[in-house]
């Protein structure tokens, strides 16, 4: 699957059918969802990969493992006390995945027309199976939905007759040319189809077969400082759907407050408060909005963002992570609206006189990534203290991940590797790669360092013999390694190597 996206994000669109009973169910994997039809609706995943990416490794499976052990949590029919329980041979859910809502829709019409249920991935044999052969049915049902919202979101000249009459005619185009299937017409062009059927279904063939050109357009970001996909702004008519009214507080102090060490316990109070409205569903909140109003009647509008879900009821009565959050950003706020010093510090002294402080986006987090008891554990776990941490502070935390290489320093990477769901299975050279790296050290030098004949005069255990990647220097290369883990008289053990001349180098220092 294409991955690219806004700054390397991956865009992950989700179509599913859900009937209004499984309607308060649909904000498990993210917070932006769309009602495409009354069964039909769109999920946008894209903010949340890098999430559910630190999910599915903590529980060594792959995202999308993770997703369809969560959807078939969500959509687990309810079962009669007095019955046993059934266990349905097909998935109760219909779902597809794909770089873009539209495509996401045709595979989801798709699995409808041949009766396949469960999660299908754009880049799966079964993904590539219903893309390349969508029927005229699929397109054409799909055609008359985006239709009624090109209408709702009021698209400019958008005129519902004259885009009938363009679909009449490309029907007849295609008729005349011979396409049996839509696929086949990704040998037009977005302008040509523009001139002879109209800009919206240039659209529809833009979101299917322009995908690069889509995302050349993507990267611009909005006051609060996220990116908006690149779909919202070409012409898809995305409506977000509201589950309800966000969960709103009020502080109006007796006197304007100068000092954060005066306003933190008051915004402690009102998250608090906030906490009561969650009532213990399993939301875990993503975005709080706070309306701050100065002395001056000056509006500070500061988001506050979480990198990932945060559970507000865990911290209640402390709120240490929020509470780092807001100030992060009213200082990043103040520092927008008001002159700063020479050291980057605002001149202008803010008094507040008030605020309101709003809960607007909550992940329900399914009870998939609970106890085994399906209840929030007592104590967090290592992933949940990493992920709080990275709440907390006010940049991204690095992941490394171990990829698959002879060479120790080009053995592990710092970005974000693919993650979709791999279907072959590891030949016997990737299998002694993954032997050979569960024998090296979690701390490995940038530069290996010299050592010293005192220093040397054990080997140790043997454990690899590796070659040096001579034709990437450009001098000469020392091409063998033979590397030993050396304990020494006080237990420590290190990670050295001799090269084909004799030295001895330290690389690394096991935990």
């Amino acid at each position: 699957m294409n991955t690219g996206g806004v700054r390397g994000r991956p865009r992950v669109y989700m179509a599913l059918t859900a009937g209004d009973e499984a309607q308060d169910n649909l904000q498990f994997l993210t917070t932006r969802v769309m009602r495409w039809s009354k069964q039909s609706w769109i999920l946008d995943i894209s903010p949340f990969v890098r999430y559910w990416r630190t999910r599915a490794q903590s529980a060594e499976t792959t995202v999308v493992s993770l997703w369809r052990t969560v959807l078939n949590r969500v959509f687990e029919p309810a079962v009669d006390s007095g019955r046993e329980k059934v266990i349905a041979i097909s998935p109760p859910y219909r779902a597809a995945c794909a770089t873009n809502p539209w495509l996401a829709l045709l595979m989801l019409y798709g699995m409808e027309e041949r009766g396949i249920q469960g999660l299908v991935w754009q880049q799966s044999r079964t993904g590539k199976s219903l893309l390349s052969g969508t029927s005229w049915n699929v397109w054409w049902r799909g055609t008359a939905v985006v239709s009624d919202h090109f209408l709702a979101v009021k698209r400019k000249g958008f005129q519902p007759a004259r885009f009938r009459s363009q679909c009449h005619r490309l029907k007849l185009g295609v008729a005349r040319l011979g396409f049996r299937l839509p696929g086949e017409m990704h040998i037009l062009n977005e302008q040509g189809v523009k001139k002879r059927f109209g800009s919206e279904l240039a659209l529809l063939w833009r979101w299917t077969f322009d995908e690069a050109a889509g995302r050349s357009r993507e990267g611009s970001e909005t006051g609060s400082g996220q990116t908006v996909p690149f779909l919202y702004r070409i012409g898809f008519p995305w409506q977000v759907f509201r589950f309800r009214e966000p969960p709103l507080v009020r502080r109006c102090p007796d006197y304007s407050l100068e000092h954060w060490e005066q306003v933190a316990p008051l915004l402690s109070e009102d998250l608090d408060r906030l906490c009561l409205c969650l009532e213990k569903s399993g939301e875990q909140v993503v975005r709080l909005d706070w309306t701050v109003t100065l002395e001056d009647l000056t509006c500070l509008q500061v988001p506050i963002l979480f990198r990932n879900p945060h559970d507000l009821w865990r911290e209640a009565g402390d709120h240490r992570t929020a509470l780092s959050q807001a100030r992060y950003a009213f200082e990043d706020a103040a520092r927008k609206h008001y002159p700063l010093s020479p050291e980057g510090d605002v001149e202008a002294v803010l008094l507040i006189s008030n605020w309101e402080l709003a809960l607007s986006e909550s992940l329900v987090v399914p009870d998939v990534c609970f106890d085994i008891f399906g209840e929030m554990a007592e104590k967090e776990g290592e992933l949940d203290i990493l992920l709080r941490l990275e709440n907390e502070l006010p940049v991204v935390l690095n992941r490394f991940s171990t990829i698959r290489d002879w060479l120790p320093e080009d053995s592990y990477t710092c970005r974000e590797l693919a993650w979709e769901e791999a279907e072959d299975h590891p030949t016997e050279m990737q299998r002694s790669l993954d032997a050979v790296a569960e024998e090296r050290p979690l701390y490995i030098r940038s530069e290996p360092l010299p050592l010293k004949g005192s220093d040397r005069k054990s080997r140790g255990r043997f454990l690899e013999s590796t070659l040096d990647k001579w034709w990437q220097k450009g001098g000469p290369a020392l091409i063998e390694r033979n590397y030993f883990k050396h304990v020494d008289g006080d237990g420590n053990a290190t990670w050295i190597f001799q090269d084909s001349t004799g030295e001895w180098y330290q690389h690394g220092i096991f935990g």
